[in-house]
Order: C-alpha cells, then structure tokens, then sequence
C-alpha cells in the first residue's frame, strides 16, 4: 500500500492524488469475499459507525437470484491497489 490513490475532483475532471491513510478516504476499502459459486470477490464498502460496521450494496452480502449468503468475508480499511 503505497497511501495514495487517483481520485477524481468534480470541477476539473482531472485526476489527483488521495492519501487513503487519511480520513475520509482511510474509510473506504475493499470487501473480499468467496461467492455462493466458490469464487473469489470482492466490492466496495465504508467503515461506519464508529468503525464497528460496514456499508456495501446488498449484491456484495447474497446472490441475487437464490438469496444464498457469501461467506469468507474479509474487509480491508484504505485499500489501495497501485
């Protein structure tokens, strides 16, 4: 992890460097999971409350179609892959 990451700003479109060790980027990261098929995945989530629980979309928890639940899950706080 380098610290940093491209973000992009809304005014100018342009990208910029974000320090992920740094609030608020330090909160965002990357949930790592096996699907209900056995693959290895993964989505965006966000620390919060008070770093006790994390936010993700409801795809990242459980297969659409079955309503099986993934498992294996594991949450990295900051992650940046350059």
């Amino acid at each position: 992890m380098s610290g940093s990451a491209a973000v992009t700003t809304p005014a100018s479109g342009a990208p910029q460097s974000a320090n992920v060790l740094l609030t608020p980027h330090s909160l965002v990261g990357k949930l790592l999971f096996r699907d209900i098929n056995g693959q290895d995945s993964y989505c965006t989530a966000q620390l919060v409350q008070n770093d006790a629980m994390i936010l993700t979309a409801a795809h990242c928890l459980s297969d659409e179609i079955s309503g099986k639940f993934h498992d294996s899950f594991a949450f990295i706080a900051g992650y940046d892959d350059s």
